[in-house]
């Protein structure tokens, strides 16, 4: 099965800024966090490999509002991970707005970016130059306060 992605509607089988209760009988499985002081509680599917991929859920208010995925992201028939920003761009039809944000965390690496895609929902962050994250939200995570 595919993890496929439609821009602030769904990823695989979750459709973004949906109650989470509508997904009770996927998420038995899955690893479940409580609510934390900031009013998110996560879900983290239990093994690294899995149909879907590496991935896990963040639950606000009881609704699905960002699935972060680790290995496969499929957008138009294209797997999303391992590209570059500028491959990711064209596929997607989108650019990068505000700053890259610079992650310098590893020691004797170099650093992590990260580019905010508003247009489709999606913040990407980038190692060696290739996609190794993708932070997808709905509508409701660009909405003003």
């Amino acid at each position: 099965m595919q993890f496929i992605f439609i821009p602030f509607e769904s990823i695989g089988p979750f459709k973004l800024d949906d109650d989470v209760k509508n997904y009770s009988e996927i998420l038995s499985i899955y690893k479940h966090e409580q609510v934390n002081q900031y009013g998110s509680e996560y879900y983290t599917y239990p093994k690294r490999e899995s149909d879907y991929g590496s991935h896990f859920l963040q639950v606000k208010e009881g609704k699905i509002r960002t699935v972060f995925c680790y290995d496969s992201v499929i957008f138009q028939g294209t797997n999303l991970m391992g590209l570059n920003i500028n491959e990711f761009g064209k596929i997607t039809n989108s650019n990068y707005i505000g700053e890259i944000y610079e992650a310098d965390i590893f020691e004797d690496e170099p650093p992590m970016y990260e580019y905010e895609f508003d247009y489709i929902g999606v913040s990407v962050r980038t190692h060696y130059e290739k996609i190794v994250d993708i932070a997808i939200s709905g509508h409701s995570s660009y909405e003003e306060d």
